[in-house]
């Protein structure tokens, strides 16, 4: 595929090899200058739940404890507990880093920072080591572009952790493919606890419910047994309240609906220590500003080119109607070309996982909240399916797939609609995977699904 030379494609590896190196001691140069940035946030409330207090509607002012503190601005002069908060995670993921949550801040940015590199390495050497050798220069040619990606560099900027979930979400799909049902409905139920919307996840697995029978039970017993728990804690019960109230308010917020809560504002960092958790913020804030590093932090969903071209926020209506009539496109479209084989499991199951990744990155376009560009490392998970797959996969589709990766790269030039530009490709490339046939269907239409990563 792509390219035939030994020696060009050598050259090529090579070249990533070291623009990866590069990547990496950049994301390592902002990372010295980031300050506290949205993982604050979820620290700060992880530590209120570990205090007994409830985070959603939670605003901190002067004079409150500094662990408290998250960032931004504050209200002044102090209002009633109903203006919600900055924070948007839900209580299972605040619980989840309670145990790290009382650390200094600049562990945790640093912790973070280490096992998403980590991660990334990981799922290349994964990726390399089950194709063959000459396959090598398409998977870093896949991987290697994130890490120069605008929404990388501004998830290290901002200490944001969307990475993880496109991480669980690739160690799921790796486990299906490997046909570990159990253990991978088990982590995918913790998914769904961290990142509501990748529920639709499972929509492609109930086409054929009973071969993924497995998974489908293990990660509904995991949510009732969660369910369960919360319905008998009464705290967890108020947390889980008040988060799906805040989500309400938030979903107003960004649609234009509700207006910012009339009050006065202060930018709390000069109100804060010079010395925090072991590290001068001020100074870190200063040396970013008089950095050369702009990171373009544009959305990339639709009501973002909606509102561009319209001049208005599109109606909620329509991005439900946009949302679930492109699933149940590709829903039917999967149903009817299974039914259509004699063999019932003669679809592969790799179109299944990225399907399953397809729905949840639509579920991220057509949201009413921004889909901010630190959410593009979740693109990951995809780019390493395809890279396992390639062999099966048409040329065309791998090449629009990384040219929506390259559009997203820090040194592709800025311009409004750009990362939205970068979402339509990817979300292209993957529905052109799963419904054209792949290599294997053109010559044959008796193709057996594979259940197990290729070599």
């Amino acid at each position: 595929m792509f390219v035939k030379s030994p020696f060009v494609r050598n050259l090529i590896l090579l070249i990533l090899v070291v623009i990866a190196v590069l990547g990496f001691l950049q994301n390592l140069k902002i990372q010295q200058l980031a300050g506290m940035g949205d993982m604050r946030g979820r620290v700060a409330g992880a530590r209120l739940i570990l205090d007994g207090k409830l985070p959603y509607y939670y605003n901190w002012y002067p004079g409150d404890p500094v662990r408290y503190y998250y960032g931004g601005e504050v209200d002044s002069p102090r209002v009633a507990p109903t203006v919600v908060s900055g924070l948007t995670a839900p209580p299972a993921f605040l619980r989840a880093i309670g145990p790290i949550a009382n650390a200094e801040q600049y562990k945790i940015d640093w912790g973070a920072f280490y096992l998403f590199h980590i991660l990334w390495l990981c799922g290349l050497v994964f990726t390399l080591s089950k194709v063959s050798r000459d396959k090598w220069y398409i998977v870093l040619l896949l991987m290697v572009p994130f890490l120069w990606s605008d929404g990388w560099m501004n998830q290290v900027l901002i200490s944001q952790y969307y990475a993880l979930f496109g991480f669980m979400l690739l160690a799921i799909g790796l486990l299906l493919l490997r046909n570990k049902q159990i253990a991978a409905g088990l982590l995918f139920a913790v998914l769904i606890l961290f990142r509501l919307n990748t529920l639709v996840f499972v929509l492609p697995f109930l086409i054929a419910a009973w071969y993924y029978r497995k998974f489908l039970f293990s990660s509904a017993t995991g949510l009732l047994v969660y369910a369960v728990f919360v319905a008998v804690t009464p705290f967890e019960k108020q947390l889980w309240q008040q988060y799906f109230s805040s989500l309400k308010d938030h979903q107003e917020l960004h649609m234009g609906k509700m207006p910012p809560a009339p009050m006065a504002r202060i930018v709390t960092l000069p109100t804060l220590p010079t010395i925090v958790e072991g590290q001068d913020y001020h100074a870190m804030d200063k040396a970013y500003k008089e950095s050369d590093i702009r990171i373009f932090m544009e959305a990339s969903n639709f009501k973002e080119g909606y509102k561009a071209v319209m001049g208005r926020q599109p109606p909620a209506m329509m991005l439900s109607i946009c949302l679930l009539g492109t699933i149940l496109f590709v829903w039917v479209w999967m149903y009817r070309k299974r039914k259509m084989r004699t063999d019932a499991f003669d679809f592969p199951e790799y179109k299944h996982v990225l399907a399953g990744m397809l729905f949840y990155f639509l579920s991220s376009f057509f949201s009413t909240i921004s889909n901010a560009s630190y959410q593009f490392p979740q693109w990951l998970a995809v780019a390493v399916i395809l890279g396992l797959y390639q062999t099966k996969i048409a040329t065309k589709a791998i090449l629009l797939f990384v040219f929506g990766v390259l559009v997203n790269c820090y040194w592709f030039p800025d311009f409004r609609g750009k990362h939205l530009i970068s979402e339509v490709c990817l979300l292209a490339a993957t529905l052109w995977v799963i419904i054209m046939p792949s290599r294997a269907e053109s010559h044959s239409s008796s193709a057996v699904a594979s259940s197990s990563v290729q070599h």
